[in-house]
């Protein structure tokens, strides 16, 4: 179906069209966060504010409202900035498979706000997650484009980048990259502990209690992807995979700035002091700043600078 979809429209539609489904979740978002100020007055198309959910649903897996806000704005600047450069460049840097899975992901984080205001947690759940997957799905491919060899850039029908094409390839679409991981990791949470904890409560004042796992161990379930991603992601950095990952280097910091902010908000939201759930948010930011000053000591600069097809051409120039 994206492929479909991809051969019947050209790169340069595509990307507008993936910017401007940006501009437009940006837009709702905004409206969505601020409706309430006296600048920005209710205009009827959401009935609460995003920190609105997070004190009716009592979990320990919420974001601080200020580490959602800083989030939200740095994925709109890096998204924005990374389509802008896509737009000056030449075509040929990415498939056009790229593109629909961004535009889709752009639609579905629009029905994502309307379902998170309208506590439909059950469904949000799905939504949420479709997205990431389509981030992710995106974010592997934009890190491989820069290993790939001549001979698989031509099978692609992509074009070969510059050392200075392929410094900004990663200063902006992968810095954008990091930045959506990030994100995911803010959101995921709360999206997995409300429906586990709590049954859809738009019709009550107060959050109804599911009675299939506690508070407890709901919130401990939505702080878990943070674990596996973690495990995961590091299994990787540190294996032959980091000849991909190598490429995300704000993530780890950009985690350790969540995982604090999360660790406050929910710590002195928490009438019990440190909890088990405070304390993974914690141990996550100890362990991907420990993780960050390890890859940093590890890092090859040579390396870094050189993409697939920019090493093909110094090994020819050698030879």
């Amino acid at each position: 179906m994206v492929k479909i979809a991809a051969n019947m429209l050209s790169e340069r539609i595509l990307i507008y069209l993936a910017f401007l489904s940006t501009v437009f979740w940006f837009t709702l978002l905004l409206q969505f966060m601020f409706h309430t100020k006296s600048w920005m007055p209710d205009v009827g198309l959401f009935a609460h504010t995003p920190s609105f959910l997070p004190k009716k649903y009592k979990t320990e897996a919420t974001p601080g409202i200020i580490t959602m806000a800083i989030v939200w704005v740095s994925a709109v600047a890096g998204k924005i900035n990374c389509l802008t450069w896509l737009m000056k460049t030449k075509q040929g840097v990415l498939p056009k498979e790229f593109y629909i899975r961004w535009i889709i992901g752009m639609l579905l984080s629009t029905v994502w706000m309307f379902l998170y205001d309208n506590e439909i947690n059950s469904i949000n759940f799905l939504v949420v997650w479709t997205v990431v997957i389509l981030g992710y799905t995106n974010i592997y491919h934009a890190c491989r484009r820069l290993e790939l060899s001549q001979s698989e850039l031509a099978s692609l029908g992509l074009k070969p980048l510059s050392e200075s094409d392929a410094r900004e390839f990663q200063r902006y679409v992968l810095t954008s990259s990091s930045i959506e991981i990030i994100w995911s990791l803010t959101a995921l949470p709360l999206t997995i502990s409300c429906p586990t904890t709590y049954i859809d409560s738009r019709s009550f004042a107060e959050a109804v209690p599911r009675g299939i796992v506690s508070l407890e161990t709901g919130s401990f379930l939505g702080i878990f992807y943070i674990i596996f991603f973690q495990m995961c992601f590091t299994a990787l950095d540190f294996s032959a995979y980091r000849v991909y990952t190598k490429y995300l280097t704000i993530l780890h910091p950009g985690i350790v700035l969540m995982a604090v902010g999360s660790f406050l908000s929910n710590y002195f939201k928490s009438k019990q002091g440190l909890t088990r759930n405070t304390s993974v948010y914690f141990i996550c930011a100890v362990f991907s700043l420990g993780a960050y000053i390890i890859q940093r000591l590890r890092s090859d600069k040579k390396e870094n600078k050189l993409n697939g097809f920019y090493r093909d051409q110094v090994a020819s120039k050698q030879e």
